[in-house]
């Protein structure tokens, strides 16, 4: 069968061209008669597997970033009664996250914590 690495070879692109702009989150899975994108007219513009990707990505950010500061404020009732600590330390992670200092607010937070 098929593996990335050969079809990226038959078409002349990369593995992580296919991957990015076919929205593929576990490389090692490929099926039979699955269509893949291996070429695009625009490279400057995203494919539809790109853009569910991207949502997908963020919708998983938001989640954790919300259970974090859930987790934030549990803790902060549970050792201080001082919700306002919590809510200020949950801003500032998340601030972070956007300015680009931490990719993975659940890890930042476990790093804190």
């Amino acid at each position: 069968g098929d593996t990335l690495p050969s079809i990226s070879q038959k078409y002349g692109i990369t593995v992580s061209e296919l991957v990015t702009w076919n929205g593929i989150r576990d490389i090692k899975l490929l099926y039979a008669g699955q269509k893949l994108i291996v070429r695009k007219g625009d490279p400057n513009s995203r494919t539809k597997a790109e853009v569910r990707a991207e949502r997908s990505i963020q919708r998983e950010q938001d989640r954790e970033e919300r259970m974090m500061r859930l987790c934030l404020k549990s803790d902060l009732r549970e050792n201080t009664g001082c919700i306002d600590e919590a809510e200020d330390a949950a801003s500032k992670i998340e601030e972070m996250v956007k300015l680009g200092l931490a990719d993975d607010p659940a890890t930042l937070y476990n790093r804190c914590a």
